[in-house]
């Protein structure tokens, strides 16, 4: 029966609609990332910092770096700056709906895949990925980062 339910959700995810980057749906609902929509993403951002933040909303290092976070995005909103957040919950929307009504995230926040989670080798969270305006990976960063710490990094792609 998980099986059929897993499927179910598989083909309502690829059959959704072309709108990469929603930071949540009419309906509530979190749309899980693939790679492929991950990559186009970057892509559309060419010209842009990006910063992808895989969290956790049972993760204490989560809520702290979170709301610094969604800081840093009010900062730089008007520079060639973006944040992705992609939540790990196991739980999907029902744990990160009420978080993110919480924590009033500015920028986008999607949902995690299996794919995702090996591509990225997420073991551990929060971790941060940083790209330059290239789309080219910079840095990994694995557990919190002091804003200070994070705005310097920005502030060397910029």
């Amino acid at each position: 029966m998980k099986r059929a339910i897993y499927i179910l959700l598989l083909i309502l995810i690829f059959s959704g609609c072309e709108k990469k980057e929603e930071i949540v749906k009419s309906s509530g609902q979190f749309k899980q990332l693939t790679l492929a929509e991950f990559n186009n993403i970057l892509k559309s951002h060419s010209g842009k910092v990006v910063l992808v933040n895989f969290f956790a909303t049972w993760c204490p290092p989560c809520r702290i770096e979170i709301p610094e976070l969604i800081t840093i995005s009010k900062e730089y909103k008007d520079k060639n700056f973006i944040i992705i957040g992609i939540s790990v919950d196991e739980n999907g929307e029902e744990a990160v709906a009420p978080f993110s009504k919480q924590m009033g995230f500015n920028y986008p926040v999607f949902l995690t895949t299996s794919e995702l989670n090996t591509t990225f080798n997420i073991d551990a969270v929060p971790q941060l990925f940083l790209y330059d305006k290239n789309g080219k990976l910079i840095i990994n960063l694995k557990g919190y980062v002091e804003s200070k710490e994070l705005k310097a990094m920005i502030d060397k792609l910029l």
